[in-house]
């Protein structure tokens, strides 16, 4: 396993036992029980996630090596199927996150073969696309966060040194 996937996993890890706190917070008295079906609700929710990718891998890998002749649809199964398994996981209260990982791990190994050098080119260049839209909408909305907080007011002498600043 390469540090990068540790580290995932880890986050994946502190996600579950945040939950598992922010119940325990709503609790007036924390028993020894308590403790005991939190331990077994992480490993349910975990394993559980584990097993909703690997059904989403499952179904990626059926729906992609039958899908052939009609080679619009690949993209679309590969798409497609792991949100959709992301959605069950949360649906279920399991772990989404867990649930996607796996499932694109899982795919990485059997869905390489089943798609053809186009479809695999559409998806890569699709999530490529995704990514840099989904990140200048979370900035997009950081900053006006940011700004809607404080009253702010208009200064024309900071406008007047940024413009000069960039001029010069």
């Amino acid at each position: 396993m390469r540090v990068d996937d540790i580290i995932k996993w880890e986050r994946r890890a502190l996600q579950v036992l945040y939950e598992l706190f922010k119940q325990f917070s709503s609790l007036e008295e924390v028993q020894v029980v308590d403790y005991i079906a939190g331990t077994a609700s992480f490993f349910v929710v975990s394993v559980g996630g584990l097993i909703v990718g690997l059904l989403a891998a499952f179904l990626t890998a059926i729906f992609t090596k039958y899908s052939e002749h009609v080679l619009i649809l690949a993209p679309c199964f590969i798409l497609l199927v792991p949100y959709i398994g992301y959605l069950a996981a949360e649906t279920l209260s399991l772990s989404p996150i867990i649930a996607i990982a796996v499932c694109g791990m899982a795919m990485k190994q059997y869905i390489k073969g089943n798609v053809s050098t186009s479809a695999a080119n559409s998806v890569k260049y699709f999530t490529k696309m995704l990514s840099s839209s989904s990140e200048t909408v979370i900035f997009l909305f950081l900053g006006l966060s940011t700004v809607a907080k404080y009253d702010i007011e208009w200064d024309l002498c900071v406008l007047k040194f940024f413009f000069h600043q960039l001029i010069v």
